[in-house]
């Protein structure tokens, strides 16, 4: 890919992988890098250049290390913060930004916004009961189903509302969190 970062691990790769006799189509199939990328590396290690990688030109960006890590902890307690919530937050902590770079660092560490899925609000209690109540009718055949009288469940809301509700996530997060709210 043209103007990608090499980084100093790949560069090593490619001077021990050169020296072990390889050549340079070898190397780029071996490290996933393209032949021409190799071949400038291998040309700068022969004329004894520098392969260190240039210093990034461009402004400097407006949320540190620390204030990314802030942020990251933010989202992470309530993932339903918005941007004008979560520059609030930021802002107590000494960091200014404005929301839309906010919006811009979150989809930079991963984070989209998605509609959460509707649950019930269990608590432990609640949790375990259901465990229990599914292992002691576990073995039950189907004639001893048909003897249960279903009812429709009506709907209530205790907590929220029907309204749009946002929550932020990576999608990792969906794939690790489907089976947690089952129990």
């Amino acid at each position: 890919m043209p103007g990608t970062y090499c980084s100093r691990e790949t560069i090593a790769v490619i001077r021990s992988l050169r020296k072990e006799g390889l050549s340079n189509r070898e190397i780029a199939t071996r490290t996933g890098r393209g032949r021409r990328t190799v071949d400038r590396i291998v040309l700068k290690l022969t004329k004894g250049v520098s392969t260190l990688p240039k210093s990034k030109s461009g402004r400097p960006s407006v949320v540190t290390k620390r204030g990314t890590r802030i942020l990251k902890r933010y989202v992470l307690e309530n993932r339903r913060r918005g941007s004008t919530e979560l520059q609030a937050l930021m802002q107590e902590a000494g960091v200014k930004v404005s929301k839309p770079t906010i919006r811009r660092k979150l989809v930079q560490l991963g984070y989209r916004a998605y509609i959460p899925k509707k649950k019930p609000f269990l608590t432990k209690r609640m949790k375990s009961a259901r465990l229990d109540w599914a292992k002691k009718h576990e073995h039950w055949t189907v004639n001893e189903w048909k003897n249960v009288v279903w009812s429709d469940e009506s709907k209530f809301n205790l907590f929220a509302s029907d309204g749009k509700l946002l929550s932020l996530k990576t999608i990792y997060d969906s794939f690790f969190s489907i089976f947690s709210y089952c129990l």
